[in-house]
């Protein structure tokens, strides 16, 4: 048995499976409702009535805009569509905006924990939430945002509008991009919390990308001496922000773990320290901008480091790094 979700904007109300799949990628389709004139049956243009053409859909973990930042949650990804919408009346005029392009719906398997939720709609070229108005006949390109389960699989999907009358149907499954990511599983749909990075590799967490990490035993860091008695090792990751608003980094946001090879494992000294200016980091990293990562980590005596483990705690990812010397 499955329970369908119908997202309607802004509101979400459950109905019916969307029909037998007859939307094709590139292909215009009518969404909404006609509305007609009792007695005469003339077509009354009321603005319910659009014309999308779906271009392209994808799944991801990050959504990168100029709003706000998208990260899929634990147990989430995003689903991405790209289209195009056009009003396909003469008369009224077609309103844009944030919740008021196109809704989705989906067939969801009863055994999904986790609701549907509607991000936003953007404009695809400023990556800001999408506002206007179409005339008759004018169009404009969308791109539109949804969280979904990360156990997501049946790629049967509607396209609706304001009242669900008209709700085309797609089969995109072979034709949805899967996610870019480190952490999808080998079927190639699903997604893990857990990944592995060797050593030497870049590899993207929640919007930021890391680099190879590498472990060292300085004298000195930060000021501070390194007491002879006390075993310290470094671990230096650059880390840049691959988002287009600031992101979070800092030790409050993330936990560092020195993996031993008897099994056991060093939680971080509580601060991460640059690299470039031998002090403790502070605040967000800017849209492009990268630091020099410092983890300090004081093990036992006679343990040898094998690996670094980050757990990013919004989202619970995890990413075992190797370590280059």
């Amino acid at each position: 048995m499955m329970r369908f979700l119908l997202l309607l904007l802004p509101a979400a109300l459950l109905a019916q499976a969307p029909a037998r799949p007859i939307g094709q990628l590139g292909v215009p389709a009518r969404v909404g409702a006609i509305t007609r004139v009792i007695g005469s049956n003339e077509i009354l243009e009321t603005g319910t009535l659009r014309e999308v053409t779906l271009e392209s859909a994808e799944l991801a973990l990050v959504f990168p805009n100029r709003h706000e930042n998208v990260i899929a949650a634990g147990d989430e990804k995003l689903l991405i569509l790209r289209g195009t919408v056009r009003n396909p009346e003469k008369t009224s005029v077609a309103h844009l905006g944030p919740s008021e392009v196109v809704g989705l719906r989906l067939a969801l398997k009863n055994t999904m924990t986790k609701r549907v939720d509607f991000i936003a709609h953007y404009d695809p070229e400023t990556l800001q939430h999408i506002s206007g108005k179409l005339k008759g006949g004018e169009s404009a390109r969308f791109v539109g945002v949804w969280r979904v389960p990360s156990d997501w699989a049946d790629f049967r999907i509607g396209l609706s509008y304001d009242k669900p009358v008209i709700v085309p149907s797609y089969d995109l499954t072979g034709k949805i991009t899967p996610p870019r990511s480190i952490f999808l599983a080998p079927d190639g749909v699903n997604l893990n919390l857990t990944a592995t990075a060797a050593a030497g590799t870049s590899f993207e967490v929640d919007g930021l990308e890391f680099g190879a990490a590498r472990l060292s035993q300085p004298a000195r860091i930060a000021g501070m001496v390194k007491d002879p008695a006390q075993p310290l090792y470094v671990v230096t990751i650059p880390v840049a922000n691959r988002l287009l608003l600031p992101a979070r980094w800092g030790w409050q946001y993330v936990n560092a773990e020195l993996l031993h090879e008897d099994g056991t494992a060093t939680r971080f000294y509580p601060s991460i320290f640059n690299q470039a200016t031998d002090a403790a980091w502070g605040g967000d990293l800017a849209p492009a901008a990268s630091v020099q990562s410092q983890f300090l980590f004081y093990p036992g005596a006679g343990q040898r480091p094998r690996a670094l483990r980050l757990t990013v705690q919004a989202t619970g990812r995890q990413v075992e790094i190797g370590l280059a010397r």
